[in-house]
């Protein structure tokens, strides 16, 4: 599984990219953490060229950017399983989550770590299923 996460805020950077390595190596996932980054830019040249899995992206309807990197991950990769970040839960970023088709994830210092948990046990779990049933071998009939 390959993972990307944007976030402006190192700490948040640290907590969510400390979290699903530490889960991952526990559980002996197979993951990769392809980009950890706090520019929107990187993301976009990292798309251009690869696909990630999972997309963890910090959002802020006070930085519009934010907004339109979510809107192209989906449009770019609409398989892609997409985590919204966010300091506060607005209409717009509700909106936006349901728009898109992903999960919000508030930053609250008590539970962030958490949360970023239960979403990337719940993505990995999917990221399997789906690998699974691309896997299933079809029958030749005779």
């Amino acid at each position: 599984m390959r993972i990307v996460i944007f976030e402006k805020d190192y700490s948040d950077i640290n907590t969510v990219h400390n979290t699903i390595q530490r889960i991952a190596k526990v559980k002996e996932y197979p993951i990769y953490l392809v980009l950890t980054t706090r520019k929107e830019q990187s993301v976009y040249e990292y798309m251009t060229n690869y696909e990630a899995n999972a997309y963890f992206i910090m959002v802020s309807e006070a930085d519009p950017h934010t907004l339109e990197l979510a809107k192209k991950v989906r449009a770019t990769h609409p398989a892609a399983q997409i985590f919204l970040m966010t300091e506060q839960l607005t209409n717009e970023i509700d909106h936006l989550s349901r728009q898109l088709h992903c999960k919000v994830i508030e930053k609250n210092a008590i539970t962030f770590a958490n949360k970023i948990e239960m979403h990337f046990l719940n993505a990995y779990r999917a990221y399997i299923q789906k690998e699974q049933v691309r896997t299933i071998p079809v029958p030749i009939s005779q």
